[in-house]
């Protein structure tokens, strides 16, 4: 599904007979069988958050690891366990943007800290966000705005410090993306709807541009055949 809401599109449904991942195998995975915008040459497939809901589920971006085990996370006070929803099977916390309480979804497949622009037109900015990049999703094209925050952006008890952020035309939500959520392992656990945030300090920075994902252990893509061509 789109998370702007507006570019939704049907697509065909496979079964898989098994997967495994991480030492774990699964039967009879439901799969949906589309295109990936710029990912075709590289990615074989994307493996989605519900996939993983009877197992604690960490993304230790520090040590470029995915684990799966089984157990459960316990609450405490808000610090680096946190509450979360998930419809659509998409997880959602509550942050703090600037003094403001609000609503962001746990997106590893993005980029940077997204804020919707009916958000960030409310917002204080050290400068006015500026034209970043045209970008694409599944379903929609969209333009992406990029500015330094004037406040910070609290998670727990995490504080990224003025942040660089991106601004996007149709996100209903805050959207944190693959780097802010580099900066920790996040471990999430489905059964209890709590995930934990571990990083070794408490205090972070978002000062670069986001950048675009990178695959790692990419099969190699085979280079076109050459062609003639007429010389002199």
């Amino acid at each position: 599904m789109d998370p702007s809401r507006q570019g939704d599109q049907r697509a065909p449904m496979v079964a898989l007979e098994r997967l495994q991942v991480a030492g774990v195998e699964f039967a009879q995975v439901a799969a949906v069988n589309h295109a990936l915008p710029g990912e075709d040459d590289n990615c074989m497939g994307l493996l989605g958050f519900t996939l993983f809901r009877e197992y604690l589920l960490t993304l230790d971006y520090a040590n470029q690891k995915l684990t799966l085990e089984r157990g459960a996370l316990e609450p405490d006070g808000g610090q680096s366990v946190l509450p979360f929803r998930m419809p659509d099977g998409v997880p959602i916390v509550v942050l703090t943007v600037a003094g403001e309480q609000m609503e962001a979804q746990l997106d590893s497949g993005g980029m940077g800290l997204t804020l919707p622009e009916t958000v960030a037109v409310r917002l204080k900015f050290v400068s006015d966000p500026v034209l970043f990049s045209n970008a694409e999703s599944v379903a929609t094209r969209f333009q992406l705005k990029v500015g330094r925050l004037g406040g910070d952006v609290l998670l727990g008890r995490y504080v990224f410090e003025r942040p660089v952020v991106e601004v996007h035309p149709a996100f209903p939500l805050v959207n944190l993306g693959a780097e802010p959520m580099g900066q920790f392992a996040v471990t999430f656990d489905q059964a209890r709807l709590l995930v934990r945030l571990e990083a070794k300090q408490t205090r972070l920075r978002l000062d670069e541009l986001p950048s675009r994902l990178r695959l790692l252990l990419a099969p190699p893509v085979k280079p076109e055949e050459p062609k003639l061509v007429p010389v002199g």
